[in-house]
């Protein structure tokens, strides 16, 4: 399986995105709403988004950016303990937790994230196949029904 994509957003001074890197996950970083919101323009997706939340700055808008564009989890990487009004994000990492333990977490919020995503995949192709049956089933009635009326009429 390919290395998980990983976009890491906001303050890079604790060094989040090298140490996913070296924990072998591919990633990207935006530093700033706007390079945020042109990284989205691009067309791109991810597996997970990073966000490292600044002590002096709330990181609303950068949920609401990507909630907007992305259906990929939210790790929010706390600075303090300010509050917000809407829960945004998936996982909440508090400040000092140490690497191995965010790095653990991460990886099963990825597992979990890919298994649900097989999980909707698998029902998506049996309502695919239901909804061929159906389809098949009808044209069959149909046809039933034609040949019955052409029976009545004789």
């Amino acid at each position: 399986m390919a290395a998980a994509h990983v976009l890491h957003v906001g303050d890079p001074s604790a060094h989040r995105a090298q140490v996913l890197r070296v924990a072998g996950y591919e990633v990207d970083e935006c530093e700033t709403l706007p390079s945020l919101a042109a990284w989205f323009l691009q067309g791109r997706d991810t597996d997970l988004v990073c966000i490292s939340e600044e002590l002096d700055r709330a990181a609303e808008g950068v949920l609401a950016l990507t909630r907007n564009y992305s259906s990929a989890p939210i790790v929010l990487f706390r600075a303090g303990n300010g509050t917000y009004l809407q829960r945004g994000w998936d996982l909440e990492v508090p400040p000092f937790t140490p690497p191995e333990r965010w790095l653990d977490d991460l990886a099963q919020l990825l597992a979990l994230t890919r298994a649900n995503i097989a999980a909707s995949q698998a029902l998506q192709q049996q309502s695919r196949q239901l909804r061929e049956e159906a389809q098949r089933a009808r044209a069959a009635s149909e046809q039933l029904r034609a040949t019955i009326r052409s029976q009545r009429e004789k």
